[in-house]
């Protein structure tokens, strides 16, 4: 999205949270803080993704380069089992400093259950990375039949160090520390993306780690950010046009939720297209269930500065990046849009959910996106609240397609599929109370 300032709006127990960026140099500097109670060979603090009934993926960064173990069991039995690296950690740099990113997924979990885990290096003399801290604690995911309610978060347009409109001094960013930590609090079995993440550009260093602090510099894995939140709930990613690079698909592996849904999820090499210069973008498809819920994460996003001869239509040039999402992966001939119909129709019935970053593009008529998941009895849709101003051109007077109003909203499941949406009651067919 195209960054200005703008203020943090959240909701509970879905929530969105919004941070604001200016483009400024930037300077790492070493702070020393650290996450306290912890080895300080600990870089990153262990963060969840990939979350399925049966195994989550660990990622974590250190000082020096081990091969990863995490050991991980039931609450009481935290180290009852272990999972080893298939290799040593992958150097990254984050400043000047290079660091090793390792990530382990913990596996033969049963669903619906809770688990709890530690982090630790292999070798002559293991070190457990979280010290004096307790062990971190997740929950699978419901087996498609389940029926326990569900709450989970939304969070989009995120990390980066602008505190009130001020992205001068690399101070804490405020707001943004405080809908992390209410994420912490929030109960959430686990947190869905909207896109944009480590503005302005996704690099390593703007992802930081526990100690270096400075303008751009540890907007997410800094020790008030994800480092808390992130041990315990899980985060499911899609792309923005913010950091379309490689460093988004290595941050957030998504591997066994995607191969299982026969979605796509890395680098993906896109020919020109409406005059673009060809390019290799990241592509994120996928989609997973818990209890009666199906979750659709879909890749809805576009290079800013490669839009060719897009025109954007009766919205203008400044649709034009939508124009040429829009051309890329939802044309009836699109793979993203064949997969998509083919899930849809294999996953009759229930509650369906959307999440993207751009607005659905038409330049006439309603967005194909729209045609298909109404025929296939898709409810709700979620997506960057600041990429708005298209909405207006699409008629949503359908009964049984709802958009949530940008930037708050309130929602809950509960086992009965009933869906309380900003002080409206809808019970599933869509039927409002």
């Amino acid at each position: 999205m195209n960054r200005r300032t703008r203020s943090v709006a959240l909701v509970l127990p879905v929530l969105i949270a919004i941070a604001s960026a200016v483009v400024t140099t930037r300077t790492a500097a070493a702070a020393g803080a650290g996450l306290p109670g912890a080895s300080t060979v600990l870089t990153r603090a262990p963060y969840l993704t990939d979350l399925t009934q049966t195994s989550v993926r660990v990622s974590w960064a250190t000082s020096a380069q081990y091969t990863g173990l995490v050991q991980y069991g039931p609450p009481g039995d935290c180290e009852a089992n272990s999972a080893i690296a298939a290799g040593a950690g992958s150097p990254i740099t984050v400043g000047s400093v290079t660091e090793y990113q390792n990530s382990v997924t913990a596996s033969s979990l049963s669903a619906a259950s809770p688990y709890c885990y530690r982090v630790t290096n292999t070798g002559a003399s293991p070190v457990d990375l979280l010290g004096t801290n307790p062990s971190p604690q997740f929950t699978t995911l419901e087996p498609q039949a389940g029926t326990a309610p569900l709450t989970f978060d939304v969070l989009g347009d995120w990390g980066d160090t602008t505190n009130s409109g001020n992205n001068t001094t690399g101070a804490l960013d405020q707001n943004q520390a405080g809908v992390d930590a209410q994420i912490a609090a929030s109960g959430a079995q686990f947190t869905v993306s909207t896109g944009d993440v480590a503005y302005p550009g996704g690099t390593q260093t703007e992802y930081g780690d526990l100690n270096q602090t400075g303008v751009n510099v540890s907007a997410v894995f800094g020790p008030s950010y994800w480092a808390v939140p992130g041990e315990s709930i899980p985060y499911y990613a899609i792309s923005g046009n913010h950091g379309l690079n490689s460093t988004f698909i290595t941050e957030w592996p998504e591997s066994a939720t995607t191969a299982a849904s026969g979605g796509e999820y890395g680098m993906y090499p896109y020919p020109s297209i409406d005059g673009t210069a060809a390019a290799s973008y990241p592509t994120s498809y996928y989609a997973f269930s818990s209890g009666g819920v199906r979750f659709y994460m879909l890749d809805a996003a576009w290079g800013d500065t490669n839009t060719g001869s897009a025109t954007g239509g009766t919205c203008g040039s400044s649709c034009a990046a939508y124009q040429v999402d829009h051309d890329a992966h939802w044309t009836q001939n699109s793979a993203e849009y064949s997969w998509l119909q083919q899930d849809l129709a294999a996953h009759p019935g229930g509650l369906k959910l959307a999440f993207f970053h751009y607005p659905l593009y038409s330049s006439n008529a309603t967005p194909q996106l729209i045609k298909i998941t109404h025929t296939r009895g898709l409810l709700l849709y979620f997506k960057c609240p600041y990429h708005a101003k298209v909405m207006k051109m699409f008629d949503m007077t359908s009964n049984r397609t709802v958009f949530i109003p940008p930037p708050m909203f309130v929602l809950r499941i509960d086992s009965r599929l009933l869906v309380s949406l900003s002080g409206r009651t809808w019970q599933w067919p869509l039927a409002p109370k």
